[in-house]
């Protein structure tokens, strides 16, 4: 007897427990590339201090922090910072940063063209994948919360960043940027070879991920397009049925249809796999995201009415033919296998 597997099968199956089930463990971390050189790759994001608001732009090779205060969080103006932080350090073969609509308007987009750029964006929602400006961002946001409530000089302070050694193993990222020190109130040390640096880069991404696989689960199956996916809502964290449409070209990041046919993108770990469809579901999801790069906000309401809903999740019904019902009873294996219905079943219905 699979008494066990029958009840699994059914807790799967059931709409409300679908809905309110536990997010999936974190998955193995996956680091970016570590860079060859110098300006090669950048991040960016933004934060806000006491109602101001500072754009941050961080080299990820040296490491070294470039802030401007910026009067409007809009495309433009971060679109000019940019254009300007390029123009002083020489323009990156890439720039990454999250999926906020001020990376993803049009005037960022026109100047990642002129310049001949490559903009990866992570996925919205999923802070870890653009980890390394979200850490940044916490050291220096930290940083000018305490000069301005201080009234120290903010400049002098991020001097002072830019010139501290990364580690014991790793110069200043000034030194690595610039391949000397900077004359500052701390000492200046000596620049060991630069192959030394790309190896050292590499040994700390090595260790930080063999530290966080410590405690994170397996790597999630891939999903396929056409697939019936389950989606973790942002605010409410419930998860709603969505259809898988495509996959990114970027690492666990997929795009998923909703219910009222509204597309938008998520991550791996934020989508569960759906066995069957919903029987009979009422559930209507109402979304303003018509762009799957901007920023994401979501509303759900119930109503007694299914006419809006979609076809690419199919709504069981009663009616269905037995051939239909044989068909859904048909569920899969964490690996993929198909795990069909006994045939001596067949004469009970």
């Amino acid at each position: 007897m699979r008494i066990i597997e029958d009840i699994e099968k059914t807790c799967r199956s059931c709409r409300v427990c679908a809905e309110h089930q536990d997010a999936p463990p974190k998955e193995p971390l996956h680091p970016h590339k570590v860079p060859t050189k110098v300006r090669q790759s950048l991040t960016s994001d933004m934060f806000e201090v006491n109602g101001r608001q500072f754009f941050l732009t961080v080299d990820r090779y040296s490491k070294y922090p470039v802030l401007d205060e910026i009067r409007t969080i809009s495309s433009r103006a971060i679109t000019q910072k940019m254009e300007t932080c390029m123009s002083m350090f020489g323009r990156p073969d890439e720039i990454l940063t999250d999926n906020g609509p001020q990376y993803t308007g049009q005037p960022f987009q026109d100047i990642t063209k002129s310049w001949g750029r490559k903009h990866i964006t992570s996925s919205p929602h999923n802070a870890k994948s653009n980890g390394f400006a979200e850490r940044h961002v916490r050291h220096i946001k930290s940083t000018v919360k305490k000069v301005l409530e201080h009234g120290g000089n903010l400049q002098v302070v991020l001097l002072q960043i830019r010139a501290t050694p990364i580690d014991s193993k790793l110069p200043s990222p000034a030194e690595l940027l610039f391949g000397r020190p900077i004359t500052t109130l701390l000492p200046s040390r000596s620049e060991p070879g630069k192959e030394a640096h790309r190896l050292q880069l590499e040994q700390r991404s090595t260790n930080m991920k063999e530290q966080h696989d410590k405690t994170s689960g397996r790597e999630l199956p891939p999903l396929h397009p056409g697939q019936h996916v389950t989606v973790l809502h942002p605010e409410r964290k419930t998860w709603y049925p969505a259809t898988i449409v495509k996959k990114c070209s970027e690492p666990r990041s997929y795009i998923v249809q909703t219910p009222n046919g509204n597309q938008v993108r998520r991550c791996r770990r934020h989508l569960r796999e759906l066995f069957r469809p919903h029987q009979g579901t009422d559930m209507e999801i109402s979304t303003t995201e018509t762009n799957p790069g901007e920023r994401q906000h979501f509303s759900v309401s119930v109503k007694d009415k299914t006419d809006q809903v979609t076809d690419t999740i199919p709504q069981l019904e009663e009616e269905k033919s037995l051939e239909a019902d044989k068909s859904m009873l048909q569920t899969r294996t964490r690996r993929g296998r198909v795990i069909s219905r006994p045939a001596y079943y067949n004469d009970f219905v």
